[in-house]
């Protein structure tokens, strides 16, 4: 059974022509021990996915579909399971934190709204969790506040923040973008430790093809709203089929293989969620475009133990790289 299960997601935007869709038709499934990483440029929709399973979205947004934690319902919006049974973590650590609160007080507070520690008690469980996050264990070290800490050190807090109540489900939103490349490493490093000990579930939001090699066992390529394409690790890497994974990849530098001159790029820019014409959403900057492409949207197939939102690729036709 799977840990998190999510049919057909989707979040629309109240504006003044009406909702306008945003996230359309995700589903997903998430495992005990498994990393889902969720890829795709910015502005595909793959942060108002994560938030809208949080409930984190402001009430404007509109959610739908089917949501099971466990086996059990549960609605997103009313953020029931938010801290135990699903947590996350965001982008910048800075502005993740109080500033203005010391980083104990900061990951005692779940523990004394939650959990209903007492301070004695919660005060002994931060000590524990800086230590499974790489941090001093020290009193004197939870009186600090975050300015008077690294990058590296901030985000660590924010995980120890993010596993206070032992979450089955972690939500990692681009975890690593405001930190070097060398702490990247560490944190990536930290977060499959901390899921292997914990044996979490996680899905870890990205557009860095690099990151997805480091720690996915499975990635659901998005675009548009919408996944393109979803398999394992080793065939989306290795045999990408949707033209648009095929440029993602194609588009990224590399330290392994012959230099190949200037780096691909993907012609236009990603629809906004008003643009969509009912065709294909990729088809103005893919090279294999044929004409049932600009009518006609393409629903996600099964094909070769994978799901591909594309006729040509389940043809069977070479797909090249757009662009």
């Amino acid at each position: 059974m799977p840990l998190l299960q999510v049919e057909n997601l989707q979040v629309s935007f109240r504006t003044h022509n009406g909702f306008l869709p945003v996230v359309r038709g995700v589903s997903l499934q998430l495992h005990e021990g498994e990393t889902l990483a969720v890829v795709g440029e910015s502005g595909s929709g793959k942060s108002v996915t994560s938030l809208a399973l949080m409930g984190l979205l402001p009430s404007k947004a509109r959610v739908d579909g089917s949501f099971y934690f466990q086996g059990e319902p549960f609605e997103p919006p009313q953020g029931k399971l938010r801290g135990h049974g699903l947590s996350m973590i965001f982008q910048n650590p800075m502005s993740s934190l109080n500033p203005v609160m010391t980083v104990g007080k900061q990951v005692a507070e779940p523990l004394l709204f939650h959990q209903k520690m007492t301070v004695r008690e919660a005060d002994k469980k931060v000590l524990e969790l800086f230590h499974e996050v790489g941090l001093p264990s020290t009193p004197a070290f939870s009186q600090r506040y975050p300015h008077q800490l690294s990058g590296g050190m901030r985000q660590r807090v924010v995980i120890a923040i993010a596993l206070a109540c032992a979450p089955s489900v972690l939500i990692a939103d681009e975890p690593t973008t405001a930190l070097d490349v060398t702490i990247q490493a560490q944190i990536l490093d930290l977060l499959k430790q901390l899921q292997s000990h914990r044996k979490m579930g996680m899905i870890m939001v990205t557009h860095d093809m690099s990151v997805v090699e480091t720690v996915a066992h499975r990635v659901a390529v998005m675009y548009a709203g919408q996944f393109v394409e979803v398999g394992s690790c080793g065939q989306v890497l290795q045999s990408p089929a949707h033209p648009y994974t095929r440029a993602l990849l194609a588009s990224r530098p590399t330290l392994t293989r012959e230099p190949v001159g200037v780096l691909k790029a993907i012609s236009g820019r990603p629809p906004s969620p008003s643009e969509l014409d009912g065709g294909c959403p990729f088809h103005p900057r893919c090279s294999l475009v044929e004409e049932s492409c600009r009518k006609e949207e393409p629903v996600l197939q099964e094909w070769e133990d994978r799901a591909v939102r594309c006729p040509i690729a389940k043809r069977g036709t070479t797909v090249a790289s757009p662009g």
